[in-house]
């Protein structure tokens, strides 16, 4: 009786079925999206670094124009070339006196 039981389930067992090599070369979609954020990553941190060049090497120009003896010349000099790098059409270069100083204070952030 037992060994009918036996039977009977063993005779339900299918085969095990092995996954070709070909269709194992084909990544999950885990190693896609794993693929996917690590693309994101690198595109982000990319762009984050060419953007924010320009500040790195203004802020090397800045702590070089500390050190001179026209410090304020030199400083408002760095800040107007940052300023025409960063609104190209704002017509940076033709403003001077008060219109510098209104342009500075409605672009600063602080």
């Amino acid at each position: 009786m037992e060994s009918d039981k036996t039977e009977q389930l063993l005779s339900q067992l299918k085969d095990v079925e092995f996954v070709s090599f070909e269709a194992s070369k084909i990544p999950g979609v885990g190693w896609w999206l794993l693929a996917a954020i690590l693309l994101g990553l690198v595109i982000y941190y990319l762009v984050h670094k060419k953007n924010s060049t320009y500040r790195n090497e203004a802020l090397e120009l800045l702590n070089e124009a500390y050190q001179s003896q026209y410090a304020l010349t030199a400083m408002n000099s760095v800040l107007k070339r940052t300023a025409l790098y960063i609104y190209p059409n704002a017509n940076v270069s033709a403003l001077y006196g008060v219109q510098w100083l209104d342009f500075l204070d409605r672009k600063s952030v602080v």
